[in-house]
């Protein structure tokens, strides 16, 4: 918005709210996830792409990839035959799963990958990763930086870079207890900075200084 003319004093930023989760403290499954809506300006071809390099590069790591979400029926085709074409291994397309099962998934994934090519804002998916105790792979770019502290609550990579978002992915992949430090750090900052509360005060704080201003 100040990019566009706005000026600084003018906005205000409100994180959104994530309700906290019940988790069930499951075995982390040899897997990385992606939750969220199949179109191409969520990256997904550019994660499979990511996914077919670190099978090539690194073939000791076995891992799954689990792809949670409803998209265009040809669009769905289209990906499933980047998948046949590339010969690309153990990858699960699951559909619209109920809200509970997004939440299985992300709490049984070692980390979740948000590969959006824009600049999306504040997904609701990094979020409930974040409390589901699971970190976050996410681009360099747009509210992404703001919500992913880079090293504690997962990692950051090079837009539409596949080969920097591999080496993330290796990097992660070869450091489950990392990844389970990150996990802890993750619900922390959910609770912290996304929670409930906290976007109830900070709104409420908004209204109080315009109504007597």
């Amino acid at each position: 918005m100040v990019e566009a003319g706005g000026k600084d004093d003018s906005v205000v930023h409100i994180p959104t709210f994530v309700n906290p989760r019940q988790r069930h403290g499951g075995k982390k499954k040899n897997q990385i996830a992606f939750i969220g809506r199949l179109e191409y300006i969520k990256g997904i071809e550019l994660l499979l792409e990511t996914v077919a390099q670190v099978q090539s590069m690194s073939p000791h790591l076995e891992f799954s990839t689990i792809i949670a979400g409803g998209g265009d029926g040809e669009y769905v085709t289209r990906l499933k035959a980047i998948v046949s074409d590339k010969n690309i291994r153990r990858i699960h397309f699951f559909g619209n799963v109920e809200e509970a099962e997004v939440m299985r998934l992300a709490e049984e994934s070692l980390f979740s990958v948000a590969p959006s090519l824009w600049y999306d804002n504040s997904p609701n998916s990094v979020l409930e990763s974040l409390a589901s105790g699971t970190p976050v792979v996410a681009p360099r770019h747009g509210s992404f930086p703001e919500i992913v502290n880079d090293g504690k609550t997962g990692l950051l990579f090079e837009p539409a870079n596949p080969k920097d978002l591999a080496a993330k992915i290796i990097s992660l992949l070869e450091q489950p207890e990392l990844c389970a430090t990150m996990g802890r750090n993750a619900v922390e900052f959910a609770s912290a900075h996304h929670s409930p509360e906290n976007h109830y005060a900070q709104l409420m704080s908004l209204y109080s200084t315009m109504v007597s201003s």
